[in-house]
């Protein structure tokens, strides 16, 4: 059970929790300008050069086909999966997915002055640390009992492909879920469901089992690659180029869906905490 490693992506120099555990990667490193010193996500088999549109997920394909370990985690250099929010912010976080439902967002935000409470925040990284500490002894309890640990869903106060096309380019969510269902036709059912929620599994954070992350990218990866054929990138400008990012936080919901169903996989949902450096 100790055979846990969470990787933790960084673009850029910025404050560092290290250990057995969680272990630092330079994302993008291959089209980087500055060398960070922590593993490079343009070693070994990997796609590093498509971080521009790929975000993170150069760090987790890193993972799928570099490491070998019982269980793999993934996590952002600025967002931790936290294990120990008080009840005040957990009631406050009820009335603001309460405001969301009811389209009353900006009133409750007003009161509550916690404009995105799916994230607890500091600025102070001596908690973000403590925090991390306190995670290291937790993390192996829950996966006695879980096969994965998820942030909790942000509520997005209107559909999926509402919030999508009102952020993005609807037309690659289409073609993302279209290619999806093609590819992976079990998978159809629970695609579509996730379309016309309201909520998502944010920032494509996690720790899992190895089977179970293995299948995700196997299912993940194939449907981008493939994806990627069929939308073209260098159309897009600034941030709209992280497309494929923004497509890959829209397939964890309905994958973990289809997982519950078909393998009955048990997931602990958790809070995501903030650093604001």
């Amino acid at each position: 059970m100790n055979n846990i490693k969470i990787i933790v992506a960084y673009h850029k120099e910025s404050s560092v929790y290290q250990s057995n555990v969680y272990i630092p990667i330079h994302v993008g490193a291959k089209i980087s300008n500055i060398k960070l010193p922590f593993i490079r996500d343009d070693s070994g088999v990997n796609i590093s050069e498509r971080n521009e549109s790929y975000c993170e997920l150069t760090a987790i394909y890193w993972s799928w086909k570099n490491l070998d370990t019982d269980f793999i985690g993934f996590m952002h250099y600025r967002r931790f999966l936290f294990f120990n929010s008080s009840f005040l912010f957990n009631l406050k976080r009820y009335f603001y997915n309460f405001g969301r439902l009811i389209h009353s967002r900006l009133i409750i935000n007003k009161i509550l002055n916690m404009p995105e409470l799916f994230q607890f925040k500091t600025s102070d990284f001596a908690i973000i640390t403590e925090e991390l500490r306190k995670s290291e002894k937790i993390i192996p309890l829950l996966l006695q009992e879980y096969d994965a640990i998820l942030p909790k869903k942000e509520y997005l106060g209107k559909k999926v492909i509402t919030q999508y096309a009102q952020c993005h380019d609807e037309v690659d969510l289409k073609i993302f879920y279209e290619t999806a269902g093609e590819l992976y036709p079990e998978l159809g059912e629970y695609i579509y469901d996730s379309v016309l929620q309201r909520y998502l599994y944010p920032a494509n954070m996690f720790v899992m089992r190895r089977v179970l992350f293995q299948e995700y990218c196997e299912f993940l990866f194939n449907i981008l690659f493939e994806v990627e054929k069929k939308i073209n990138i260098n159309e897009k400008i600034g941030y709209q180029r992280r497309v494929i990012g923004f497509l890959a936080e829209r397939f964890m919901f309905p994958f973990i869906e289809y997982k519950k169903h078909t393998s009955k996989i048990k997931v602990k949902e958790v809070d995501i905490i903030l650093f604001q450096s």
